[in-house]
């Protein structure tokens, strides 16, 4: 009898199956690999791909036969498949939906509510998961990226037991961590091999020694090339010259090896210096994100002051903080060009350093720290209109202007000719001006600017495929103490916004619409649809209808 032919399917490389297989939804893969033990096995790297250990008084049964079966079993097709590895709470015992002691008035004084008591069995559970946690996680070799998020109700010996398992996987490259939550400094420098290091809440009575066992972990791992660093404005301020900064973390890094060559670096609420000690490090840097970087001599409005030592203290920070206008000035110097920048103010110096190349792909700006809105307009105007953003408009993919007022930051008839001429965007989002909503009924040919601006984008980007038209806050709000006319006034233009969307029709010309967003990156959302009976496409509106305009989070 002859042997049976391999199916066509399964003669194809194993690269291209997977591509293949890529573009099916989790259970149609689960199905297809339970169809023959060949393809099964081609399959196990995409069904087992993410794996996530989660335990909750809601989820701790199921979550405890999953570390059992990984800890006692030889559970091949997970050890070889998974690549991603997810943790969260760690104990059985955590109620997420349990928001904390609430106060309630008892004979004229104010008392906490009792803390409720775990159920038993919860209790039970997790002296069983103490046998499993560090043999399931050890267990997965194959593990290249961890993700880990701990909750307040983790015991010591879980994180330990964690930590412990992660020294073991050997493929392990990519650590993301959240440290508010850690009951002992993370001993992150026994770490190999990483590759990319991720370390955010630094808030907690540890964050001297988390810092410090970051920069061992960097002295000890020459192939680095991400580091994102998100320190907290709980952080304390004493010792001055251990505030989280870029200069902590290469601080043991040795003299005499070659430097790293970083290609991305986040930082959020640290002191950034560029000299001798971290430039060497960024030479290759292409991505480069910088949020509420704190400065010596600091322009932004700080809930703590110091009185009479502020001055002495910010001579003091200068060994390891600079200006924003020195940061941009010391890339422009040393040739570093980035493809990718996200950040949070504008300097002028940050216009010179985009005007001295071209080839930007990625920007994202929230343009915060003006004092006016006159010095804001006119930044916005010298940004658009000049070279520092004609030069990149070839190469944007990714474009967020993430206005705080209504002013030129917004799209507007001001910048609609050079965002036009972003032919290659595939993600564009931008605030408008409210007012221009409705042009007035002796203006004209002056046009609605979401018309404007869908039009725009419909006839000039071909390959966009999401538009988020977000709200700004109203330029006479600025200053305010209060937030409850900003609240209303996001909530109006909302509507008003998403009145127009409705209203849209496209041109007869236009053939393609890209899906859009109102409100902000998570707002209301619009699907193309038609062509109606005229030929024009228009947006369905996606969102239930019993959604509640004054649950949305516009800023």
């Amino acid at each position: 009898m002859p042997e049976p032919k391999q199916p066509p399917f399964l003669s194809l490389p194993p690269e291209l199956i997977e591509s293949i297989t890529d573009e099916l939804d989790t259970n149609a893969v689960k199905d297809l690999r339970l169809s023959c033990k060949q393809l099964g096995e081609h399959l196990n790297s995409r069904v087992f791909r993410e794996l996530t250990i989660g335990f909750t008084q809601m989820t701790y049964n199921r979550e405890l036969s999953k570390v059992r079966i990984l800890a006692t079993t030889d559970c091949h097709a997970a050890s070889s498949g998974t690549r991603t590895l997810r943790i969260t709470s760690l104990s059985p015992t955590y109620d997420p939906g349990y928001p904390g002691p609430s106060l309630r008035n008892v004979g004229g004084e104010w008392v906490y509510d009792p803390i409720p008591e775990d159920p038993p069995e919860t209790r039970v559970a997790e002296e069983e998961l103490k046998g499993y946690l560090f043999k399931a996680i050890a267990s997965l070799r194959s593990v290249h990226s961890v993700e880990w998020k701990p909750a307040n109700k983790d015991a010591e010996w879980a994180q330990k037991d964690v930590m412990a398992a992660l020294k073991t996987l050997h493929n392990l490259r990519v650590l993301n961590v959240e440290t508010g939550h850690f009951k002992f400094p993370l001993p992150i420098h026994d770490l190999s091999n990483i590759q990319e290091i991720s370390v955010h809440d630094t808030s907690t009575n540890y964050s001297t020694q988390i810092f410090d066992n970051l920069a061992k972990l960097v002295s000890r791992n020459p192939k680095i090339t991400s580091i994102d660093i998100a320190g907290s404005s709980r952080y304390s301020v004493d010792p001055i010259d251990k505030n989280p900064s870029l200069h902590w973390i290469f601080e043991n890094y040795p003299q005499k090896s070659s430097p790293l060559r970083l290609h991305q670096l986040s930082l959020t609420y640290c002191f950034l210096k560029l000299d001798s000690v971290t430039l060497p490090h960024l030479q290759h840097l292409t991505s480069l994100s910088l949020i509420t970087i704190q400065e010596p001599y600091s322009r932004r409005v700080r809930w703590r002051s110091d009185g009479a030592s502020d001055l002495e203290r910010s001579k003091e920070k200068l060994a390891y903080g600079s200006s924003l206008d020195d940061v941009w000035k010391a890339l422009k110097l040393s040739r570093i060009y980035l493809q990718e920048l996200v950040l949070d103010v504008v300097v002028p110096s940050l216009l010179d350093y985009l005007a001295s190349y071209s080839g930007l792909k990625k920007l994202w700006i929230i343009p915060g720290i003006f004092r006016d809105g006159s010095s804001s307009d006119s930044m916005a105007s010298q940004f658009f209109l000049s070279t520092s953003f004609i030069n990149h408009v070839q190469s944007l993919e990714d474009l967020s202007i993430t206005a705080i007022y209504e002013g030129f930051w917004c799209f507007g008839p001001w910048n609609e000719g050079v965002i036009s001429r972003c032919t290659k965007l595939k993600a564009l989002k931008m605030a408008i001006v409210s007012v221009q909503l409705y042009p007035p009924e002796d203006a004209d040919g002056e046009r609605n600017v979401i018309d404007l601006l869908i039009d725009a984008v419909s006839n000039s980007m071909p390959q966009l495929e999401t538009l988020v038209i977000s709200t700004a806050n109203a330029e006479g709000l600025r200053g305010a103490t209060c937030g409850n006319p900003a609240m209303q006034h996001f909530a109006r233009v909302c509507r008003n916004i998403v009145s127009s969307i409705n209203e849209y029709r496209a041109p007869p010309s236009c053939h393609r619409l890209p899906r859009l967003i109102a409100g902000n990156d998570t707002g209301r959302a619009f699907v193309p649809r038609g062509p109606d009976e005229d030929g024009r496409l228009g947006y369905l509106d996606t969102t239930p209808s019993s959604r509640d305009y004054g649950s949305f989070r516009f800023f």
